[in-house]
């Protein structure tokens, strides 16, 4: 393996005849004029991000990123301040590098866990900073790669733990040494004992050579018995320091385990932090060319990221610990609970998310029964017979009218999307469409250009092409509506952000107002006072209160009809331009031979020529239908939910107002005083 890499470059069987030391390694390090130029670049862009701009240098992203990750781990002990400090000669003369740059090193063990040891130094220069620390091996990677060090408790209990490793290897030799003797005198035994007998058989009596045979072995059997005990009472005890050291580890792994997930989130939250940053950028872009508002306060993203519960979950071990799977007991080593593997808190998690939408379905649930009920209520109370005050005809046209407001109030609202929609969106569109019909053959041009125009090569180009476009972070069906899609995204977010909530919000508002003023106009009809004292106008009132309910949730149900929508027509882009380019990119794959590349550029161009006439203006019209779709299922939603409830309430308020015949009164009284108890029973059910 190579030294400063951690990279095993050849591995082979060891050849060499060595019975004592059957693991051998070769640790090969980095010449000295070979790693003086690694270390004079790596300060170059140190002292470079200092003193002018680090983009100057000629070494790429990836370059600097591993130079810099070389050095850091060969001079653990100096930050990026520190070594700009020194000079590249200096830092190669240290004499912890110095004596091991250029020469190979040969490493031999009998034990595998011992060259591992051996190797260890050479992987991660992080043991060189301090003699006197102890690390892991190298199978506990996630602890040494913490940029923290273990708290004392547990590097106490690592230390104990190798210690009692070494002691495990001690005993594990002599074992095998006195199982090797112990054989060995055993096939002496058996060969003597063999061959004697035959021999004395010739001038001694049959019965004789069976004593011969118990003599001898009688004596062989009392020193193997012996030699048995030794060795069980070894064995006993390797397999109690085995237990102890078993015992050290599982907690160090515990820790461990904490570190390594400490250290995900960590990275996860930068990662989000990176995602929030770019889509802000994008966004303010968007908004800085259509409206020219390009300056608001910059938030703070790592915060943002914070908020993000990140659960890093062990699911085989979870499985393992409740006893759904059968696994072994190392591999659950380090978790002693089932909440160490974070699927408990990510349960929890997950049910809190749905318990809004949980809360909203049964509320939605019980309103119909407390309407239900309520419309019960109110006809079993009969009101009307003692303040009759409003005849049917009249009562009839005064819902009538209503329900016809409140579905206009529907119409308007639909229309109004529509032509939000059409203003914000459809014609933005329209005039995008030349613009990115203007950048889509320059787009295609640079897919073939030369290198230095931002072109790729030829291998990569038919790569590219064999996978409909897209190779790595390529994207040719993207790029080619990146212009289109930037110009498009500022008024999109507006119109689905903004313009869409506010407009059905409104129409809720709307809505809400007209129940109120209907309600209040019957009062001002009837011409009473203290009507809120009577039990059916109560009951009015509580299904007001319901009607306002189902309002929201009616709301929040069209927005969520339009948000649907949202991501279907986000999607119909690439499709349309995948579906119209895939014919150039399997033509491009037959272009060989010389001057293939140019032939490929030639024909992008062309087929992106004839096409985008034609592209662009599907991919507009698919938006528009999505959008137009959404928004004619969202009127009819609104139609069903407005008629259901207007019927609801016209068989209320008759029920509450209008005049009816006494002997129709009278043969309802005995069912009525029947409902009546049932209502108290369910309602001292429901409290």
């Amino acid at each position: 393996m190579r030294a400063c890499t951690a990279c095993a470059i050849e591995l082979s069987f060891n050849h060499e005849m060595d019975e004592e030391n059957p693991y051998r390694a070769e640790v090969e390090f980095i010449s000295r004029q070979a790693w003086l130029g690694e270390v004079k670049l790596a300060l170059d862009h140190l002292t470079a991000e200092d003193d002018s701009d680090p983009s100057d240098t000629t070494l790429s992203p990836t370059d600097v990123a591993k130079f810099l990750a070389k050095v850091n781990a060969v001079y653990p002990e100096f930050d990026d301040e520190d070594l700009a400090m020194w000079k590249p000669v200096q830092l190669v003369k240290l004499p912890s590098v110095a004596s091991v740059l250029g020469v190979t090193k040969i490493l031999r063990a009998s034990l595998g866990e011992d060259l591992r040891d051996m190797i260890a130094p050479y992987v991660d220069s992080n043991d060189k900073a301090d003699e006197d620390d102890d690390v892991l091996a190298p199978g506990q990677d996630p602890v040494r790669n913490f940029k923290t060090k273990l708290d004392p408790e547990t590097k106490e209990a690592w230390v104990e733990a190798k210690a009692l490793g070494q002691q495990i290897i001690a005993i594990e030799k002599e074992i095998r040494a006195s199982r090797a003797k112990r054989s060995g005198t055993q096939e002496a035994g058996q060969m003597f004992g063999a061959g004697r007998p035959f021999k004395r058989a010739r001038t001694m009596p049959a019965s004789d050579v069976g004593f011969i045979n118990v003599s001898h072995g009688g004596t062989g059997w009392e020193a193997t018995a012996v030699q048995s005990n030794v060795q069980t009472g070894k064995e006993k005890h390797l397999e109690d320091l085995k237990k102890e050291k078993d015992l050290l580890l599982d907690g160090v792994r515990s820790v461990c385990i904490q570190h390594r997930n400490d250290i995900s989130r960590d990275a996860i939250r930068q990662y989000f932090a990176t995602i929030l940053r770019e889509a802000d950028q994008q966004r303010m872009a968007g908004l800085s060319a259509v409206v020219g508002q390009g300056n608001s306060p910059v938030p703070d993203y790592a915060a943002l990221s914070r908020q993000f519960p990140i659960f890093c979950t062990s699911s085989h071990v979870f499985q393992g610990l409740e006893g759904l799977l059968e696994v072994d007991s190392a591999s659950l080593s380090g978790f002693n609970a089932a909440e160490d593997t974070e699927i408990p808190q990510l349960r929890e998690h997950a049910q809190e998310l749905t318990e809004v939408l949980r809360v909203a379905k049964h509320k939605e649930v019980l309103g119909s029964i407390c309407r239900l009920l309520n419309s019960l209520s109110i006809w079993t109370e009969n009101e009307s017979s003692q303040y009759m005050a409003l005849d049917g005809v009249t009562l009839g046209m005064m819902l009538m009218r209503f329900e016809e407001s409140l579905l206009s109030g529907v119409s308007a609202c639909s229309a109004t999307l529509h032509d939000t929609a059409h203003d914000n969106l459809y014609l933005k569109m329209d005039r995008l469409r030349g613009v990115a019909l203007s950048h889509a053959v320059t787009t295609a041009r640079t897919w073939a250009a030369p290198a230095l125009a931002g072109g790729l090569p030829y291998g990569t180009l038919r790569a590219t092409f064999r996978r409909n476009g897209v190779w790595g972070k390529r994207d040719f069906n993207e790029e080619i509506s990146d212009a289109f899609k930037m110009g498009i995204s500022g008024p999109w977010e507006s119109f689905f952000r903004d313009q869409v909530p506010k407009i059905v919000d409104k129409f809720g508002l709307k809505t809400a107002f007209k129940l109120t003023s209907f309600h209040d106009s019957i009062v001002c009809k009837l011409g009473l006072v203290d009507l809120e004292e009577i039990p059916a106008f109560k009951k009015l009132k509580d299904q007001l209160d319901l009607y306002r309910d189902e309002l929201v949730r009616l709301a929040v149900a069209s927005r969520g009809e339009i948000d649907a929508a949202k991501k279907s027509a986000n999607r119909a882009l690439t499709p349309v331009v995948v579906k119209h380019m895939t014919g150039v990119y399997a033509a491009c794959l037959q272009i060989k031979g010389p001057g293939a590349v140019g032939r490929m550029q030639l024909a992008l161009e062309n087929h992106v020529r004839g096409k985008k006439q034609v592209m662009f203006p599907e991919v507009i019209v698919d938006i528009k239908t999505f959008l137009d779709d959404a928004i004619r299922r969202v009127h009819l939603m609104q139609v069903d939910k407005i008629k259901k409830n207007s019927a609801s309430m016209k068989s209320d308020y008759t029920l509450a107002l209008a005049a009816r015949e006494e002997s129709a009164r009278r043969a309802e009284a005995g069912f009525k005083e029947v409902m009546k108890m049932i209502l108290q029973e369910v309602e001292e059910l429901l409290e």
